[in-house]
């Protein structure tokens, strides 16, 4: 097996279940579930903050990165009902 690719499916992986948690996240807002979800530790936060973002605005929810105090990049995501998540 090469290394290179074993080395990488877990990160594969990982990022897989992270943007398992956003859409969930994001579903879970949107149907009114909840009006705030904070999703913390997220490995690729800063990479699927876009995707996030752009997924959530379809859906009338709010995300936004909750960022370190170390300019690390996010750490977490926070998702918010907005103007048009059904309640």
């Amino acid at each position: 097996m090469d290394t290179a690719v074993s080395r990488r499916q877990p990160t594969v992986r990982q990022l897989d279940r992270e943007l398992d948690l956003v859409e969930g996240a994001i579903r879970m807002v949107a149907s009114g579930e909840a009006t705030t979800v904070r999703l913390g530790g997220l490995r690729f936060g800063e990479h699927l903050l876009e995707q996030a973002v752009l997924h959530g605005s379809r859906v009338g929810v709010r995300v936004s990165a909750l960022w370190t105090s170390t300019d690390e990049g996010p750490v977490g995501l926070l998702v918010e009902a907005g103007d048009g998540a059904r309640s």
